[in-house]
């Protein structure tokens, strides 16, 4: 019998995928069936990594059955979950984002720790029951490397360094993993651009805009991207989907650099502000790790304001 699901948002990525299947482990051991349910697509980096842990991809079941309980990993941000189908059934969030909708999930026991992964919070959890094993060291220390950006990532803590060093203990992952694992990153690349885009984008409504953040890490981003192609996409996108914010990150994992990619004057606008940068620009480089969730989500809310203020729209 099921007991409920576990979601997450759509074309979710390795931390949110590991961490859901890990964490209907954890359940199980306490006699609890949860299913990991994934809406979209998972990554090629995603499917390396359960590849190696030798464990399934979740289902893509779209229609739950009503009234079973909802467990949300690593989002409580109701614009990226449209296939949830009711708020009331959300029991338990673990999460890392600090944009979510607390007062909608009003009867949910809520986790939310500001640190580099969901998968650190789950991997504590195993290990302080003694129920770590080598498949969910692999799932939950890869999710790990891959959202810190092997602890380069701004949001990085030392709470996320010492979970880490806790799971090697279970499984060695040696000196080239991570690079075996960020290669597959790269396959993404051999999709449509507009699959491209869609593979890591989340929603977000702030001061009533409807603003879209893709987030794309690629090994040599100068060597395998043409930002004009993807300015051309973007512009598509924005129409199509009608939004008023549209900003694409492109971070460079191998040399830790980061392209911010704009198509429209308002979304430069907005980036010049939270970035401080003296001119507009459809593209902006920086030679460091930028997140959307620690440096583009939360400082949107003061850039949108300052540009109401300067223009008066």
């Amino acid at each position: 019998m099921i007991d409920g699901y576990i979601l997450s948002y759509n074309n979710p990525d390795t931390d949110s995928v590991c961490s859901s299947i890990a964490y209907s482990y954890y359940l199980k051991k306490h006699n609890k069936n949860y299913i990991p349910v994934i809406s979209g697509n998972i990554s090629p980096e995603t499917s390396f990594v359960l590849n190696v842990a030798n464990v399934d991809v979740p289902s893509k079941k779209l229609i739950l059955e009503p009234n079973k309980k909802i467990i949300l990993i690593d989002t409580h941000n109701i614009a990226q979950i449209p296939h949830l189908t009711a708020a009331d059934n959300v029991i338990e969030i673990i999460d890392h984002h600090s944009d979510g909708d607390i007062n909608i999930f009003k009867t949910a026991d809520i986790t939310n720790k500001r640190i580099g992964a969901v998968a650190s919070i789950i991997a504590e959890k195993c290990l302080d029951e003694n129920i770590m094993n080598q498949t969910l060291a692999v799932l939950l220390g890869s999710a790990i490397i891959s959202n810190t950006v092997n602890f380069t990532a701004p949001s990085t803590t030392y709470y996320d360094k010492m979970i880490f060093e806790k799971i090697e203990q279970y499984y060695d992952f040696g000196k080239d993993y991570t690079f075996r694992m960020f290669k597959y990153k790269n396959r993404i690349l051999n999709k449509r651009k507009s699959e491209i885009l869609a593979s890591d984008e989340k929603n977000y409504i702030i001061a009533n805009y409807n603003i879209r953040i893709s987030q794309l890490e690629i090994v040599n981003v100068s060597k395998h991207i043409c930002f004009e192609d993807f300015y051309r996409e973007m512009e598509i996108i924005i129409n199509n989907d009608n939004l008023d914010v549209y900003i694409v990150s492109f971070i460079d994992v191998a040399n830790l650099k980061t392209y911010i990619l704009v198509s429209d004057e308002y979304s430069s606008k907005l980036v010049q502000l939270i970035f401080n940068q003296n001119s507009l620009k459809k593209l902006y480089e920086f030679n460091r790790v930028l997140l959307r969730k620690t440096d583009l989500v939360p400082k949107l809310h003061n850039a949108i304001d300052r540009l109401t203020q300067i223009t008066g729209e």
